[in-house]
């Protein structure tokens, strides 16, 4: 996947998807698996995410954007990713879900964070 080119198919949303956890503080630290990859539109994605403002947005609700959910387990990673050593912190890991959210015309980022697992819902 090329950045900032439309994504077309859902191996790059996932790509995409993926990229965007490795800027968080939470890190994956096993095998994690694509539980969701859809394309659709805004307020299907913030109706999915549970998200009650979509006020951070200037996008319209009918456009297009990717939701990607992961499912593994997680630690907290302090201080957040940088180009410095990365310590993980005595909290043990925790299963669950967590979603990257991003426009289909370039992949931009929109949101992210833990949601209910599919197979919990």
């Amino acid at each position: 996947y090329k950045e900032g080119a439309p994504i077309n198919n859902k191996l790059d949303a996932v790509i995409v998807g993926q990229r965007m956890l490795w800027s968080s503080r939470l890190s994956y630290v096993s095998e994690i698996e694509v539980v969701f990859v859809d394309q659709m539109s805004l307020t299907r994605a913030l109706e999915r995410i549970e998200s009650t403002s979509p006020n951070w947005t200037k996008l319209s609700g009918n456009s297009k954007v990717w939701l990607v959910i992961f499912e593994g387990e997680w630690q907290l990673i302090f201080p957040p990713p940088s180009a410095s050593d990365l310590h993980p912190t005595l909290e043990p890991p925790y299963h669950g879900c967590r979603y990257s959210l991003f426009t289909a015309n370039d992949g931009s980022y929109l949101a992210g964070g833990g949601i209910l697992c599919p197979s919990e819902e």
